[in-house]
Order: C-alpha cells, then structure tokens, then sequence
C-alpha cells in the first residue's frame, strides 16, 4: 500500500516542471495500458519499483 510520496527531490534536478503523483489525477480520467492497469499505482504497487509518479522536464 502507498503510504506516501515525497517529490521534493525531483523538483530540484534541473529542468523539471512538473511532477503527477496519484494526487494529481485523483478523480481524473486515468490512461490505461491494458485494460484494467492504470499508468501510475493509486492505491498500491505489485512490485518494488512499480509506477508511482511521472515527471516532465525541458529537454536542453
């Protein structure tokens, strides 16, 4: 179960702009990559290392 998410971190690599944890997306139409798994855990991950944000950055 996702207890947390600190993403103080990866505001502070260079060029980052944004960050999507499952806060962002809460009540938002979610992608799926196959029917039925969504793009980013909500609740819980399978695996260590499963998807629990994304990030966007500039390209330089």
């Amino acid at each position: 179960m996702i207890i947390s998410i600190d993403t103080s971190s990866a505001y502070m690599l260079d060029g980052v702009v944004a960050v999507v944890t499952r806060k962002n997306i809460l009540g938002a139409k979610t992608v799926r990559f196959l029917e039925g798994q969504q793009v980013i855990a909500i609740e819980c991950v399978k695996y260590v290392g499963g998807v629990v944000m994304s990030m966007q950055h500039q390209q330089f």
